[in-house]
């Protein structure tokens, strides 16, 4: 749409990792991303306050903000779910809500080097032997992914056959499996965390194709949190 522009705030707080950026449409013109295993709701909000000062965009001037829903930990999807919706809340601004392994996916992508054919394979390492993993195939529709929980054994079974690529924290544990046995798939060099540009340029794409009501911020758990109020007596 001729004049159409858009001004995003994208952040992530789903896994290990903190990440914010702005894009004003095509351009991301601020960035943070910080590793840590803990702490996320004590960053996320001066670093959101540090690339809007960056930017120069002032809250009322953002156009939607774009958040991870998961896969990932039950604490940091919620964190980043509160930060979005408590934004929302005073602003209006709509919300995206992007599984975190589209986003990686779209890391992927963005490297510029994959066959444009190849189907991207996503595994995320969930822990007791188990991945969280989505496939993405070559022609993909406007609707968000399904991502799924599998285990370490079955992992392979997943991967398209043919020029198929695979990226994400969980390939680590299935790297010697499949340089033996799927010698066709190739381990991509991409972020194995997600990372709020790659999540602001999904926004941005289903905010100029009027899609965001499609992707709505709900969170997407897969697996019940680990911990678990005691049982009544």
């Amino acid at each position: 749409m001729p004049g159409f522009q858009v001004n995003l705030l994208a952040f992530d707080t789903s896994v290990g990792v903190c990440s914010v950026a702005i894009r004003k449409d095509e351009h991301v013109v601020a960035r943070r991303h910080e590793t840590l295993s803990k702490g996320h709701a004590e960053r996320i909000v001066p670093m959101i306050q540090s690339v809007l000062t960056e930017a120069d965009v002032r809250y009322g001037e953002i156009d939607f903000i774009a958040v991870t829903v998961g896969p990932g930990t039950f604490t940091g999807i919620r964190i980043g779910l509160s930060a979005a919706r408590g934004i929302a809340l005073t602003t209006g601004v709509p919300v995206i809500g992007v599984p975190t392994l589209d986003v990686i996916a779209e890391g992927a992508r963005a490297l510029g080097s994959l066959d444009k054919q190849s189907a991207i394979t996503v595994f995320h390492d969930a822990r007791r032997d188990e991945l969280f993993c989505q496939v993405f195939p070559r022609v993909t529709d406007d609707s968000p992914s399904s991502p799924s929980l599998i285990t370490l054994v079955d992992a392979l079974s997943i991967i398209p056959s043919g020029g198929a690529t695979v990226v994400g924290s969980g390939v680590s544990r299935l790297k010697d499996r499949i340089v033996s046995e799927r010698p066709d798939v190739t381990i991509s060099d991409a972020p194995n965390s997600p990372d709020a540009v790659h999540l602001s340029s999904i926004g941005t794409a289903l905010a100029r194709r009027g899609l965001t009501e499609k992707w709505p911020p709900e969170p997407l758990y897969i697996r019940a949190p680990d911990a678990r109020l005691p049982a009544g007596p």
